[in-house]
């Protein structure tokens, strides 16, 4: 099931993070203070705990001559032990739903 992260989950998402995309430490360590926001973030998280992570951007996008509103997903990932499950597919399907409303 997809959820938002609970406020004290920013070390555990880092982690994930870090493992990865191991050689971003630095700019891991920016987005987190510049531009994460939890209802900006989509988790699943499992029995044994934090299991996959999407972010997104509100964007503007021109089509036409028209600026439509958009939105950016941004940094998918998950523990290895839980690829092939689904997860990607389901944090993909969460946030097309959260565009529609």
């Amino acid at each position: 099931m997809v959820n938002h992260p609970d406020e004290n989950m920013t070390d555990e998402l880092k982690e994930l993070w870090l493992h990865c995309f191991p050689l971003d430490t630095d700019y891991c360590g920016m987005f987190f203070e510049e531009y994460y926001s939890a209802e900006k973030c989509f988790i699943i998280k499992g029995s044994s705990g934090l299991e996959s992570a999407a972010y997104i951007f509100d964007a503007k996008i021109n089509a036409d001559n028209e600026h439509l509103n958009a939105v950016y997903m941004y940094a998918i990932s998950t523990y290895e032990q839980f690829r092939g499950k689904g997860n990607a597919a389901a944090l993909i399907e969460a946030v097309k739903e959260y565009c529609i409303y």
